[in-house]
């Protein structure tokens, strides 16, 4: 019976293969036109369907995995056996995806509440284990959090501009602009500036306002719903706190890495640890693993003290160069044009569009002015035509 079932259907693919090629033939000679396949409703419901429960179960395979990982390094770290940075790393992810597991069940296993999983992950991002998330949803929830702290980020620099303007030098005035625009900082640029993120600096952690620390904080990613309940003088003092917290942590991982070797990181390694660090991650590995060996080379320097890494990022390309390895609705969210006014936003939304016309980018530098003197002549090309 198997048999005869399996040869009728590959004698009925036989005639199908041969009909549409007797319909090329047709086509060929211009006797008729072959209308395009249309898939039917039902089989697009039917692939939406399989696609959902393929990734679930992925999900939960690739999350059993993980869990059984961290089960043993659990076991091995109580048996004072020290782990790798990786391990390490694995375990810590592990432990915050059981967490988030409790919530996330209530939607797979009440009937057909997977319908108001959409609503729930836009309300809360963070809900959704790791495992469960997509190369695409990662990015763009990386994006995301750029974004959030956009505002805190311009509030900050804007700080670091007045006092830049009353107190550096030229030449140091020179790197905070550059900063400020997104162009290439280097260790060099960095080391130049770094007396004034001392201790007793106007840029230490104690000694800048309560507003500009609470925009510090959330840069650096300890800022919680919670700080925004109580007033800005209590806010700050609880985030003065564990931005140098965050300042341990990310140092002793610094430590990890440079002992194990950052040349042994993968390519989501490498975008987590800039990530991380606040530097720019839409770069190519190559260019990842330079900025995490600046990063490395300034923070072992006893000239630069590690507050400056967190205000003044090294970078090795510009803003403009990095936007080229975009596509356009990235180049958006990179920029924040979202969340701008309309008359910013159409120069903004033109230089998107030109970015990849610009050549030679090299060759000369690019700075503000030039930017915006190219944006308005994209602007009145447009006007004119």
């Amino acid at each position: 019976m198997y048999r005869s079932s399996f040869v009728r259907f590959a004698q009925k693919a036989g005639h199908q293969a041969a009909a549409v090629q007797v319909a090329k033939k047709h086509v060929a000679k211009g006797q008729v036109a072959v209308p395009p396949p249309q898939v039917s409703t039902m089989a697009n419901v039917r692939n939406i369907i399989s696609e959902g429960l393929r990734h679930v179960y992925h999900g939960f395979r690739l999350f059993f995995i993980n869990t059984r990982l961290a089960w043993r390094y659990s076991r091995q770290l109580k048996r004072g056996v020290a782990l790798t940075r990786r391990e390490r790393l694995l375990l810590e992810s592990s432990t915050k995806d059981l967490l988030r597991l409790v919530p996330f069940s209530f939607f797979i296993v009440v009937p057909f509440a997977e319908l108001l999983l959409p609503v729930a992950l836009k309300m809360f991002p963070g809900l959704i284990p790791s495992t469960f998330e997509s190369e695409s949803q990662g990015r763009n929830r990386v994006f995301g959090d750029a974004l959030g702290t956009l505002r805190a980020r311009q509030r900050v620099m804007e700080f670091v501009s007045a006092t830049a303007l009353a107190t550096f030098n030229s030449d140091q005035q020179e790197v905070i602009r550059r900063s400020v625009v997104g162009d290439t900082i280097t260790p060099k640029d960095i080391r130049l500036i770094a007396p004034f993120f001392s201790r007793t600096g106007p840029f230490s952690v104690y000694e800048i306002p309560d507003s500009i620390a609470v925009g510090l904080g959330r840069i650096v990613g300890v800022y919680r719903w919670y700080h925004s309940l109580i007033p800005t003088t209590f806010a700050a003092r609880s985030l003065r706190g564990r931005i140098i917290q965050k300042y341990h942590t990310i140092r002793e991982d610094d430590r990890i890495m440079r002992m194990e070797g950052i040349d042994k990181l993968d390519d989501e390694e490498l975008v987590k640890a800039n990530v991380s660090r606040g530097m720019r991650w839409t770069e190519t590995p190559d260019t990842l693993r330079v900025q995490l060996e600046w990063w490395n080379s300034l923070s072992r320097d006893p000239v630069v003290p590690y507050n400056t890494l967190f205000w003044i990022k090294p970078t090795r390309y510009s803003l403009r160069k990095s936007m080229n390895s975009l596509p356009i609705e990235q180049r958006r969210q990179m920029l924040g044009i979202q969340n701008m006014p309309e008359s910013v936003r159409s120069s903004l939304e033109a230089l998107c569009e030109t970015v990849d016309s610009v050549r030679n980018i090299e060759e000369e530098p690019i700075t503000a002015d030039k930017i915006a003197e190219k944006v308005a002549v994209h602007h009145g090309q447009r006007q004119d035509g």
